[in-house]
């Protein structure tokens, strides 16, 4: 037919990746002021009074937006030769080393957890066959999937 197990985790992707040009788009025309901006948050609470609220008011570093745009992408490209498993292990850790967890217990039990539940919903829950990926790593999800009791 016309959809199969992977169409969801790829339209998934899609949009995700869509949506992250258009918010890096949108940060870029800001940072480079090429369109004439909407009012601050910060102008706008000064003229409705709530003083002392333009003090929160911070810019979104370039940076950050970039690498989180940059890795989605290449999540998506690197799934089919590592897998799923590997592949969210590997970008969970990247994300959220960009996104400020330092802390190595938070940033290895957050992820490793986030893993097994993905897993879980997706394989076990769902029945969604998802890649496995090539040589070892396909070796690899095969073996924790059993281990697991997962498949």
């Amino acid at each position: 037919g016309l959809a199969t197990p992977l169409t969801w985790p790829k339209l998934m992707l899609a949009a995700v990746g869509l949506c992250a040009l258009g918010w890096a788009i949108d940060e870029g025309w800001k940072a480079f002021n090429v369109l004439p901006l909407p009012p601050s948050a910060a102008e706008e609470a000064l003229e409705f009074g709530d003083v002392g609220f333009e003090k929160d008011v911070d810019e979104l570093p370039l940076l950050p937006i970039v690498l989180g745009l940059s890795l989605a992408m290449v999540y998506a490209f690197v799934i089919p030769l590592m897998g799923f498993t590997a592949a969210t292990v590997v970008f969970l850790l990247l994300w959220f080393l960009v996104g400020g967890i330092r802390k190595p217990v938070q940033l290895l039990s957050v992820t490793l957890i986030g893993t097994l539940v993905l897993l879980y919903v997706f394989v076990k829950l769902a029945l969604m066959p998802l890649d496995r990926g090539q040589g070892a790593f396909g070796d690899f999800t095969i073996a924790l999937f059993r281990l697991l009791g997962i498949y």
